[in-house]
C-alpha cells in the first residue's frame, strides 16, 4: 500500500505533526507580542507586510477552515497518511498508559506547550469554554520571583555579586500561562485536536521492523520508501517522519543482560507500578518487614514512591529506600533549567542555533537537562514521606549487582547487595558496610525509575537504511539537516528526541513538539507541492531549496518567501524569513 506519508510513532510528536499537516493557516508557534516585536525591529519599507498585501491580487480566502467546512468536506486535500504504532491503533497510548499507572494528575508542562498547530492559547481557551479552569494548577516558585528595581539597584551599589537567580522577566503579567493542566483536561484538548483534523483513523497498530530507501523507485517516479512491519505487510512512502521518543530500552545501570525475573523490574515496563502479588500478599497481611529499593533522581521515581507509600498507607511495614547518583535532590519546576521555559528562551535558542558546530550544541543540551528533576510539590512530599520514616534517601549512590547468585530463590530476596559511593571529587569507592550508612543488604524488590538515552545506532528498524545511507551521530544523536531531514537525499525526518541537537533541550517534550513539527510540515508541504503551487524538493540540506530548476537569486528567495500568513500576520516559515532579513 502506498502514502505520501508514513509517520512513526502516535504519541505527542507523532500527533502534533500529523495536525500540523492537516492546518493551512499554522499560528501558535509565536504570540502576537512576539511577532509584533520581529516585524518591528526588521520591517523594511520595500518589504513591508501593507506594500505586499498590495501587491496580491484580492482574494476572499482567509486560510481559516471553520468546524462546519470540516463537516461539508470543503477542506482542502491533504496527503495521505498513515501512522504506525507498536503499542495501540489510538493516539497517546503509551502516554496516557503511563499517566494512569503513576496516577499522575497533572502535567509538568506549563499552558503554552501543547500540540494545537493553530493557536497557541489554544489549551487555556479550551478550559474556559468547558468551565475546567479549576483543573488548572499554578506552578509555584515561577512568577513573582523576578528581582525588583530596587534590589538590583541595591546590588549595584553596593557592588556585591548576584546571589539571586537572573531578571527573566516573568511577573504578574504572564501569571495566565505558568498553570499546568489536568492530565485529564489535556487527554481532552488532544482528542478535540484529533477530531478536528480528522485523524482518528490514521494510526495503525503494526511493529516497524525495517526501512529502507530507495532514491529512484519507478512506483513514484522519485524516491521512496519501503517499511516492513510485524504484521507482514510492506508500506510505501515518499516520505517518512521518524517521532518514536528515544525507542531505546531503558538504562538498567549494573545489571548483567540477560538478568531478568520477578524480584526486579522497570517503572515503564507492562504493570511497572504493580508489586508481585506475593510481596503485595506480605504487605497487606503480615507484619512481616518488606523493604523496597527504587533506583532514579527524575520525577517518575518521585511519583512512583509517593504512589506507592499513598497506596500502603495504612501498612507501616513497608519501607523504601531511594538512591541517587547525584549528591542531592535536583528541584525545579520543568525538566529543564527556567530560562528555556520564560521569555528569555528565544535568546538561548538563539545561541543554540547560532553555536559554532554541534558539540557546542551537545554541551548547551547537558547543561540545560542536568539530569533528572523532580517537581516541588513532590519535593515536599519526599521530604514529608522521609520525616515519617517509610522513606530513606541515599544521595550520591549507586547499586551494584554483579550476578545471579545475589538473587536467592529460597527467601525470594536480594542478599549481599554492594553499593558504591561517589565522592565530592568524582571518584568511586565501593561502600564497605552499607548497614551502617543507612543502606540495605537485602532488599524483597528493586524498581528501576532510569531513564532511556536517544540512541540512533541501537534503534532496530533504522539499521539497514544507516548501512545503505550512513548518518554522522554525536553521542547517539543523529546530526540531522536544518530541516530535520536525515541527509539531503534522503527525505527521513526526525522529531522529538532524536532531533535534539537541532531543536534544543526540549525536543523531547511538549516544548519541542510544535517547533519540530513546523520545521517538517514546511519541507513535507514544498516537496508534495502543496504550497504556493511550487514544489520538488532538490536540496534537503537547508537554505538553498526551494526551486526545481535550481536558481538561487535574491528574486527567486523573495518570491519563494511572499506566501504570508493571513491568519498571523506574518512569514509562514519563520526560518526563512529570518535567513532573508539577515541578507538584506
Amino acid at each position: 500500500m502506498f502514502y505520501e506519508i508514513a509517520i512513526i510513532g502516535a504519541g505527542p510528536c507523532g500527533l502534533a505533526v500529523a495536525a500540523r499537516l492537516r492546518e493551512k493557516t499554522p499560528s501558535a508557534l509565536f504570540t502576537n507580542d512576539e511577532h509584533a516585536r520581529y516585524w518591528k525591529k526588521h520591517k523594511q519599507r520595500h518589504n513591508s507586510i501593507e506594500n505586499e498585501r498590495k501587491k496580491r491580487k484580492p482574494s476572499t480566502d482567509s486560510g481559516y477552515v471553520s468546524e462546519s467546512q470540516n463537516v461539508q468536506g470543503l477542506v482542502p486535500e491533504h496527503p495521505s497518511m498513515i501512522v504506525l504504532d507498536a503499542g495501540s491503533c489510538s493516539w497517546l497510548s503509551t502516554w496516557k498508559q503511563s499517566f494512569r499507572s503513576l496516577e499522575i494528575s497533572h502535567l509538568r508542562s506549563p499552558l503554552f506547550f501543547h500540540l494545537d498547530p493553530r493557536d497557541r492559547d489554544g489549551l487555556l481557551a479550551f478550559a474556559h469554554e468547558h468551565n475546567r479552569t479549576d483543573e488548572l494548577l499554578e506552578i509555584p516558585s515561577v512568577v513573582g520571583k523576578e528581582l525588583s528595581k530596587h534590589e538590583k539597584k541595591k546590588q549595584h551599589t553596593r557592588r556585591k555579586k548576584q546571589s539571586k537567580a537572573p531578571h527573566l522577566k516573568i511577573d504578574g503579567r504572564d501569571q495566565l500561562d505558568y498553570f499546568t493542566p489536568s492530565s485529564k483536561l489535556f487527554e481532552d484538548y488532544c482528542e478535540h485536536i484529533i477530531e478536528r483534523y480528522k485523524l482518528r483513523n490514521v494510526v495503525h497498530q503494526a511493529e516497524v521492523l525495517e526501512i529502507s530507501y530507495d532514491g529512484s523507485s519507478i512506483r513514484t517516479n522519485s524516491g521512496s520508501f519501503t517499511i516492513k512491519t510485524g504484521t507482514n505487510s510492506i508500506i510505501y512512502t515518499k516520505i517518512v517522519i521518524v517521532a518514536t521518543g528515544p525507542s531505546t530500552t531503558p538504562i538498567i545501570p549494573g545489571i548483567p543482560r540477560g538478568l531478568g525475573h520477578s524480584g526486579m523490574n522497570h517503572v515503564f515496563h507492562p504493570g511497572g507500578t504493580d508489586l508481585p502479588p506475593a510481596l503485595h500478599s506480605r504487605i497487606t497481611t503480615t507484619s512481616e518487614k518488606v523493604t523496597i529499593v527504587i533506583i532514579g533522581g527524575g520525577l517518575t521515581s518521585a511519583q512512583l514512591v509517593h504512589l506507592l507509600l499513598n497506596r500502603y498507607h495504612k501498612h507501616t511495614n513497608l519501607k523504601l529506600h531511594l538512591l541517587l547518583r547525584h549528591p542531592s535532590l535536583k528541584v525545579k519546576p520543568f525538566d529543564v533549567t527556567l530560562p528555556w521555559v520564560s521569555k528569555i528562551r528565544n535568546h538561548l535558542m538563539a545561541s543554540f542555533y547560532s553555536a559554532d558546530n554541534d558539540d557546542e550544541r551537545l554541551a548547551m543540551l547537558l547543561e540545560a537537562r542536568n539530569g533528572g528533576s523532580i517537581t516541588p510539590y513532590f519535593a515536599k512530599m519526599l521530604r514529608k514521606h522521609e520525616t515519617e520514616g517509610r522513606l530513606k534517601i541515599h544521595t550520591s549512590t549507586e547499586l551494584k549487582l554483579c550476578g545471579q547468585e545475589m538473587w536467592n530463590t529460597n527467601t525470594q530476596t536480594w542478599t549481599n547487595l554492594r553499593y558504591q559511593n561517589k565522592t565530592s571529587d568524582g571518584e568511586n569507592f565501593l561502600v564497605q558496610d552499607p548497614t551502617a550508612r543507612g543502606l540495605p543488604d537485602t532488599s524483597d524488590h528493586i524498581i528501576f525509575c532510569t531513564s532511556s538515552a536517544p540512541s540512533l545506532p541501537q534503534i532496530p528498524f533504522l539499521r539497514k537504511l544507516a548501512e545503505s545511507h550512513p548518518i554522522v551521530t554525536l553521542s547517539g544523536l543523529p546530526i540531522p539537516t536544518e530541516d530535520l531531514a536525515w541527509s539531503s537525499n534522503v527525505p527521513l525526518f526526525f522529531t522529538g528526541a532524536l532531533a535534539a541537537l537541532r531543536l534544543g533541550p526540549g525536543a523531547a517534550n511538549l516544548m519541542g513538539a510544535r517547533v519540530g513539527a513546523e520545521r517538517i510540515a514546511w519541507v513535507v508541504e514544498a516537496m508534495l507541492g502543496k504550497r504556493g503551487g511550487r514544489g520538488g524538493l532538490i536540496d534537503l540540506s537547508g537554505g538553498e531549496r526551494w526551486q526545481r530548476d535550481g536558481s538561487t537569486s535574491e528574486d527567486d528567495r523573495r518570491d519563494s518567501l511572499e506566501d504570508r500568513s493571513d491568519f498571523t500576520g506574518s512569514f509562514s516559515n519563520q526560518y526563512a524569513a529570518l535567513s532573508l532579513s539577515d541578507s538584506q
